[in-house]
This record gives C-alpha cells, sequence and structure tokens, in this order.
C-alpha cells in the first residue's frame, strides 16, 4: 500500500460522506451439529460506489482492500465498489473520523463494535457462543448504526 496523507484521508472521508456507507451486518451462522444453536455474527464493512474505476482503485492503493465491479441488468452504466471490512473497516474509520461530516456517528458505532468483536473474540474460547449480555450490545451498535443511517440527510452534521 501507498503511503497515506491527510489529503487522502480527507478525500475518503469526503467520498464516504457522499458516494460511501458505513455498515454493520449481523448474519445467521448454519446450525450447530453440537447444540443446535444458530449463532449471529456481526462485521463492520465500508464501502465506497463510483461509476469510474478509479477511484475506488485509488482507495485500494493506500488503503487495502477489494474493488468489485458490476453490470446493470437494465442497461444502466456498470459501477465499482471499493470495500473494506472487519477490524480493517475500523481502522480506516479511525484514520478518516476527523474528516468526516456527515456519518461520523455511524463511524464511532462502527469503530466500537469492531472494537468490542477483538476483545470479546480474544477472551472466548473456540466455538463458545456469544453471551446474552455480549449479543445485546452487538445489537445495539447495529442498531445505532441502522438509525443513523435512516436519518441522513433529514438533520444538518454537527
Amino acid at each position: 500500500m501507498e503511503t497515506v496523507s491527510d489529503v487522502d484521508l480527507a478525500y475518503l472521508a469526503g467520498a464516504i460522506d457522499s458516494d460511501g456507507s458505513i455498515q454493520v451486518m449481523r448474519n445467521r451462522g448454519d446450525v450447530r451439529k453440537t447444540d443446535g444453536v444458530r449463532p449471529n455474527y456481526y462485521a463492520v464493512r465500508v464501502t465506497v460506489v463510483q461509476v469510474d474505476r478509479r477511484l475506488p482503485d485509488y482507495f485500494m492503493a493506500r488503503f487495502g482492500g477489494t474493488v468489485y465491479h458490476y453490470e446493470s441488468s437494465t442497461g444502466h452504466r456498470s459501477w465499482y465498489v471499493w470495500t473494506v471490512a472487519g477490524q480493517h473497516a475500523a481502522n480506516v474509520l479511525r484514520q478518516v473520523r476527523r474528516f468526516l461530516v456527515l456519518k461520523n456517528k455511524q463511524a464511532d458505532s462502527a469503530i466500537t463494535l469492531a472494537d468490542l468483536i477483538t476483545s470479546q473474540r480474544k477472551m472466548r474460547r473456540g466455538g463458545e457462543l456469544l453471551g446474552r449480555e455480549e449479543e445485546a450490545v452487538r445489537e445495539r451498535l447495529l442498531q445505532e448504526v441502522r438509525r443513523h443511517n435512516a436519518r441522513r440527510g433529514r438533520e444538518m452534521p454537527n
């Protein structure tokens, strides 16, 4: 990866604010054979969508991640999505946080969740399920991000 300057960080923050998203996802795992439980898995993801590939490639060169290409099935232009996920996404958000104008609250909740996932993973043994309190905190952070995303454009930034 290339060296990252404050200009790069501010540029990425502007792209996230305008053409990007900060997401927290909850996926249901497969039913475990040992106990029949279907656990939830939480993850943080940051994306920037563009019709020109140069900007997603620019971000990938400086911040890592992946660029996906999507073709329209309705005759519209194809588009490109730069994506980082997990703790990598949290690290990117930590770097750009001071430059975010619109999505700073989503970034705060996403960083908190990614850090919580990392710390809880270190404390649990392999295959051990989340406790009710851990699950409730993750769910609260997921809902915070969703609530802030739903309000987008309806309130002035701080």
